[in-house]
């Protein structure tokens, strides 16, 4: 399973890479970013950046720790949920 999922992730990665590239130049542009959960992935982040500097363009990319807590409003609304549903349960 566990090299299905790299399999996939590189894949992934390697189409997402390349159609920036290739909209970059396309559209004339020297700046891109990368936000959003996707942004999370350190492989991701890895392959854009050695790409962008290749093509030499700038990338704007949100450091980690601000792209980790997009998930955080994700989590405390479970939590509620979860609470109200126990609390009405019993």
């Amino acid at each position: 399973l566990a090299d299905i999922c790299a399999s996939f992730q590189s894949s992934v990665v390697e189409v997402l890479v390349q159609k920036t590239i290739r909209a970059a130049k396309q559209y004339k542009v020297n700046d891109i970013a990368v936000a959003g959960g996707v942004s999370a992935n350190s492989r991701l982040r890895e392959e854009i950046r050695i790409s962008a500097e290749q093509n030499r363009l700038r990338l704007f990319i949100p450091k980690f720790e601000y792209v980790y807590w997009n998930r955080q409003p994700y989590w405390a609304n479970s939590i509620v949920r979860t609470k109200y549903l126990y609390d009405a349960l019993w």
